[in-house]
C-alpha cells in the first residue's frame, strides 16, 4: 500500500518530501524540476520504491536475539554524526544518550539545515566528512 501511495500522482508522496515546507530543503530556491525527475526517475525503476520503503518497514522489525545481544556493546569505532537542527523527521532529541551506544562519537548540529542537510549545507557536511576520515 505504501507504495501505491508514494507513486501516485507522478511520485507526488516521494517528490512531496523534497517540496515541503515542513520537511523539504531549506534551499528549495535551488530545487528545480530537473532535480525532481531525477527523484522520480529513479524511483520509478522496478523494485525501486519497495526497496526504499523497506528500510523504514525494517526498523519496525522485531530484532533477532542475536542481533539485540550484538546491540548491547556499543560501538568501538569514531562515528561522525551530522544532523540539521530544522529537521521535522528526526529530531535532536533522538541524540540524547548516544554515549551509550557509540563510544567514540562526534555529532555537528548544522543550524537551520533540515532532513536534508547535505544538500541544505553541502559544503559545510562535506568539510566534516572530509576532516573526520583524514
Amino acid at each position: 500500500l505504501p507504495e501505491l501511495l508514494l507513486s501516485q500522482r507522478n511520485y507526488k508522496g516521494v517528490t512531496g518530501a523534497f517540496t515541503s515546507r515542513t520537511m523539504g530543503y531549506q534551499k528549495r530556491d535551488e530545487l528545480n524540476d530537473a532535480h525532481l525527475d531525477a527523484y522520480r526517475y529513479a524511483v520509478s525503476h522496478p523494485g525501486a520504491l519497495e526497496s526504499m520503503i523497506n528500510y523504514y518497514r525494517q526498523i519496525l522489525a522485531v530484532p533477532s536475539p542475536r542481533l539485540r545481544e550484538a546491540l548491547r556493546a556499543p560501538l568501538q569505532i569514531p562515528v561522525l554524526i551530522i544532523w540539521g537542527t530544522e529537521d521535522k523527521a528526526l529530531g535532536t532529541q533522538l541524540l540524547a544518550g548516544i554515549e551509550r551506544y557509540v563510544k567514540d562519537v562526534r555529532i555537528e548540529l548544522i543550524d537551520g539545515a533540515s532532513h536534508w542537510v547535505q544538500v541544505d549545507a553541502a559544503d559545510r557536511v562535506n568539510e566534516l566528512i572530509l576532516g573526520f576520515a583524514s
